[in-house]
Parts: C-alpha cells; structure tokens; sequence
C-alpha cells in the first residue's frame, strides 16, 4: 500500500513504490558513522571536493549505491546528512578495513533516566540549547536503556547545533513524542 511506512531488515524503513534502476523507489536506508570521515562531492575520491567532515554517531540516509569505486578499491555511497540535509559520498570501509558506516539510525537507546518524552516538538533558544517542555506537555519520563524507534529528525542549518529532536516511538508502550539526541544513542547492527 503506497504511502505505508514499514520497518525492513537492518533498521531500514520502507515505503512501497514503484522500482527504479532496480531498487524500490521510496526504500529508505539509514546507517550510522562508526568512525570520523568526510563527504565528498563526487563519486570519484580523485577530483572531489570535501563537502565537510561527518562525525561519530551522526546519521545518514542512503541515497544511491554502494558502488565500488575501481581506481581505491572502495565502496561508496551518496546520502545526505540527517541532521542537515547535506548530501554527498562517503566511503562505507576504507581499504585498510576501517569501516565508517553501520547499519542503524532508526533505533535509539535511552541513556539518561528520567528523559523526558514530550507532546509537541521542544523549542530551541537563541543558542540552539533545548528548552525543557513544561510537565504538562510531557507524556512520560523514558527509562534507561528503553529503546525507541525514530519516527522523524529534526534537521537544523545551524553548523555544529549542540543536538537535535527527534520524534519517536517507544517500544515499551508505543508512545509517540519528541525527545533529544544529547541523552539518547543510535543502536549500531
């Protein structure tokens, strides 16, 4: 059924759609960066231009690939930042086999107790430092170490934004609210 999200296998949501060049058209894969790396402009690592470096922990969607690129012996895919929307390649492992992506980025596992899950979006300062939501816009306080699916992220054009809110479902009880990324951690497959 066209417009249906579902989870698929190594935490990637699906949305049923035509196919295109073979692969789902809708198919949304997100990985994690297990290691510091930097997104390029161009498939090919020779002629490309940095876009920026990508951090530990950041998320990011898979837009195209993986394709090996001959001349490194690599395999790259092009996506785009979660937190930004900025897109370009990234080398899922270097030829030396440090790996830079893993699967993962749409489970998270709470790490602070008493995180609050809130109705409505938090607001931001002038910072970019959430503002705790009032107690009666809170639907419950999370658990330690309770997982939670990611529905939707918040994406911000403030570079180096101290965190982002992401909309989510719990796993315990399936309630749906927004908390922030400084006191969760994406689980890695």
């Amino acid at each position: 059924v066209e417009g249906r999200v579902h989870l698929g296998a190594g935490g990637a949501l699906l949305r049923p759609h035509r196919h295109r060049r073979g692969h789902p058209r809708g198919l949304k894969v997100f990985k994690v960066v297990c290691e510091p790396t930097t997104m390029m402009t161009g498939f090919n690592i020779k002629g490309s231009e940095v876009v920026r470096r990508i951090k530990k922990g950041d998320i990011f969607e898979i837009l195209e690939g993986p394709r090996k690129e001959e001349t490194a012996g690599i395999l790259r895919v092009k996506g785009k930042a979660v937190k930004d929307g900025v897109s370009g390649w990234i080398t899922v492992a270097g030829n030396q086999g440090t790996v830079y992506l893993k699967d993962g980025g749409n489970l998270f596992k709470v790490l602070v107790p008493h995180t609050k899950l809130f109705h409505s979006k938090p607001e931001k300062d002038a910072a970019g430092k959430i503002v705790e939501g009032t107690d009666e816009d809170s639907s419950r306080n999370l658990l330690k170490s309770e997982l939670l699916d990611v529905l939707e992220w918040e994406t911000t054009d403030v570079k180096d934004a101290p965190c982002l809110r992401i909309r989510v479902r719990a796993k315990l009880d399936g309630k749906i609210g927004w908390t922030d990324t400084s006191k969760v951690e994406p689980v890695i497959a």
